[in-house]
């Protein structure tokens, strides 16, 4: 969204309460005014819509003792811990950026990364994300993933699921990252717990993928 710079006449006191505001919320005294004139107005800004649906996401996914919200890095990241039971004791930091404007079809990012020194988990965790990317591609998605020493990084992609069962109420973009984020921590933990073994892992995750494809009217 173009923004401008614009002369005002305001008095001290009513600054000096918006810089207040501003700094218990973290952010500047622009931003703060740009956020009052928007909501009185009833104006939606990206980052309203931003902040609209990482509280989906909180709700779907704090509800859930797999994941422990993370201090946010900024307003369009949300972080998440999950961990999973292995030796070693690993844990998988989830990060969800969402643009502030669409790149492309794309409405943001998933990353994933694995919290662990041992280089042999790091290995089992670049085979898994070869095997989730192939059951992906069975399904015809677009988005692009990639995936280097621990890490991950997935673009999100919405799209319409015309083969989805009906659902009594509109799914928000919000629950579908979540449901998809759910997704992969659920792949994730199976091939943990099957010793990541591929050749077992395959048709679970398949059938995984299959059940989070016929629940979600969008997907992601």
């Amino acid at each position: 969204m173009k923004k401008n710079v614009y002369s005002v006449v305001l008095s001290e006191e009513v600054v000096a309460a918006v810089d207040r505001v501003a700094y218990a919320v973290g952010t500047n005294r622009s931003d703060m005014i740009n956020r009052i004139l928007a909501e009185y107005v009833s104006f939606e800004t990206p980052e309203m819509k931003m902040q609209s649906i990482f509280e989906g996401i909180s709700a779907l996914l704090e509800g859930s003792d797999r994941f422990k919200r993370m201090p946010d890095t900024g307003r369009t990241v949300m972080n998440l811990r999950s961990p999973i039971v292995y030796k070693y004791n690993p844990s998988v930091r989830y990060s969800i950026e969402l643009y502030r404007t669409a790149v492309g079809e794309s409405i943001g990012e998933l990353r994933a990364a694995l919290r662990t020194q041992n280089v042999t988990l790091i290995e089992f965790f670049s085979e898994f994300c070869r095997l989730f990317d192939a059951v992906e591609r069975e399904y015809g998605v677009k988005a692009e993933a990639l995936s280097e020493e621990g890490r991950y990084c997935r673009q999100l992609l919405p799209r319409r699921n015309a083969s989805a069962f009906p659902k009594g109420t509109e799914q928000t973009l919000g629950d579908a990252i979540g449901d998809f984020v759910t997704l992969f921590d659920n792949s994730l933990k199976l091939f943990f717990q099957e010793n990541c073994r591929r050749e077992v892992c395959k048709g679970q995750l398949q059938k995984l993928y299959a059940g989070y494809v016929s629940e979600n009217p969008i997907l992601v």
